[in-house]
């Protein structure tokens, strides 16, 4: 009954002895996922039609014409030793299984490669969303990202 199709996926997981599933949603990126026919937004607890609520469906719009978040820059026009203090590009090069380089450039080029950091025309550097969420060593140091950190929901039964 969604429109378009969303893509979503589970992940079972162990942590600490404990049965955890993860849903990932993917986000909506032409315009907004309605349910039977009519699209909805949550606003505050509560999920309202978005044609009540005209001036959030026009930001709603105005955003998917916009770069996507992962590429929407967090922090901008860094030093390379600027990048390499707020980043755990160790953990990076650790989960691709890639050896570290002790050459600041090469590791650079790798970051760059996956849209974790981006080059200027300044010789300077700017951090991506998605470098910023996936390997920051403290998300408070990127000003738009502090309240982007993994939420958890536990549910004791099967209702909310």
């Amino acid at each position: 009954m969604l429109e378009p199709k969303i893509d979503y996926k589970f992940y079972e997981i162990i942590i600490e002895n404990k049965d955890v599933v993860l849903l990932e949603i993917a986000s909506a990126d032409k315009h907004p996922v309605s349910f039977k026919g009519k699209e909805y937004i949550r606003h505050g607890e509560n999920k309202k039609n978005l044609k009540s609520m005209p001036e959030r469906e026009r930001e709603l719009w105005r955003a998917f014409d916009k770069t996507p978040f992962e590429k929407q820059i967090a922090a901008d026009n860094l030093e390379i030793n600027e990048v390499l203090n707020l980043l755990d590009y160790k953990k990076y090069f650790e989960l691709l299984e890639i050896p570290l380089s002790q050459n600041n450039e090469t590791i650079m080029e790798y970051l760059i490669k996956d849209n974790i950091v981006v080059k200027l025309q300044n010789k300077k550097y700017s951090i991506t969303n998605l470098g910023a969420i996936l390997f920051a060593r403290h998300l408070s140091k990127f000003e738009n990202l502090r309240r982007k950190s993994i939420r958890v929901i536990q549910y004791k039964e099967i209702q909310k």
